[in-house]
């Protein structure tokens, strides 16, 4: 058996997860905190988080190899990082590179890293071992505090130009010169949707969270359905340009909240609604949920791990 070391690099933690290659079986994992402190310069900050994520290889050096899943603009071949959000200092590098020279400084091993942005490897993970298996041409949109995600056209992924396909926050919801209040990421937020129905409920944000903003949903709260239908109303409409434009098989929504079934029954029925308003008859994307949640991005990242190694076809 293979063994390959994942990490989910996120704002406020990395996940990490020793991972079966072919599998994807996570046979054992963890977390540690992101510091994202200004308490250094941005060559000083990433030389100490590479020696974190390099103390965790040391800890488990049976793997052959590395696979990041982290947000940002990403070129999966070469491992430059030229966005990395709110991973400052982490900005304009070759990360990839970096984290395997240490590794070779400590260890004389050379260590093959992969790294892909955090919203594209959930869509590979649908497409090798969830929701989009088998399905040539799919779309995942990943939400949260904006709408991230990935496109399968033809059974690969679509990184873009500037490898920033499948940024659907920034697609506008409004007629006009696009502002930010316009852009999907702000009506189409669940990350806004939660505080928004916190503030309703006079309940401070930091003792709420969307697990019992949905159980007020359910319990048919009207303000909080007013909130929860605005927030639907928003992503039906992205699901609906992405419809148009992509022309996919299928739409899976992941995230947290994408746990709860009434989102997904929400989500298609108001995007079947806006279809059928349109009165065209334009082929449907079926409206799904996402297989994986918390382990997507380590086993998208395992994906392109293999599909960088030439492990698989």
């Amino acid at each position: 058996m293979s063994k390959i070391l994942g990490f989910d690099i996120g704002g406020s933690s990395v996940k990490y997860a020793v991972m079966d290659q072919m599998s994807a079986e996570l046979i054992k994992s963890g977390n540690i905190p992101t510091d994202r402190k200004h308490d250094g310069s941005q060559e000083e900050k990433r030389a100490k988080f590479i020696g974190a994520l390099a103390d965790l290889f040391d800890e488990n050096s049976e793997c052959k190899g590395i696979a990041i899943s982290m947000p940002g603009t990403i070129d999966a071949k070469t491992g430059f990082l030229s966005n990395a959000g709110a991973l400052w200092f982490n900005k304009n590098c070759y990360f990839a590179k970096e984290l395997s020279d240490e590794i070779k400084k400590r260890t004389g091993r050379d260590i093959q890293v992969a790294m892909e942005n955090d919203g594209k490897s959930a869509a590979l993970a649908e497409y090798w071992k969830g929701n989009l298996q088998g399905v040539s041409d799919g779309v995942v949109m990943t939400l949260g505090t904006g709408i991230g995600g990935g496109i399968i056209v033809g059974g690969d992924l679509v990184r873009g130009n500037g490898f920033s396909a499948g940024e659907f926050s920034w697609l506008p919801t409004k007629p006009g010169l696009v502002e930010l209040e316009s852009m999907a990421a702000i009506p189409g937020s669940i990350t806004g949707m939660v505080a928004k129905i916190a503030e309703t409920k006079g309940i401070p944000a930091e003792e709420f969270d969307g697990k019992q903003a949905m159980e007020l949903v359910l319990d048919q709260d009207e303000e909080a359905c007013k909130i929860f239908d605005s927030t639907m109303d928003a992503l039906a409409q992205v699901a609906y340009t992405v419809n148009c434009v992509l022309n996919p098989e299928k739409i899976c929504f992941g995230g947290g909240i994408s746990r709860q079934p009434y989102v997904g029954k929400t989500l298609e029925k108001k995007f079947n609604e806006i279809i059928d308003h349109t009165n065209i008859p334009m082929p449907k994307a079926k409206i799904d949920t996402c297989h994986f949640f918390s382990d997507s991005n380590l086993i998208g990242a395992l994906y392109n791990y293999n599909l960088m190694t030439d492990a698989i076809d």
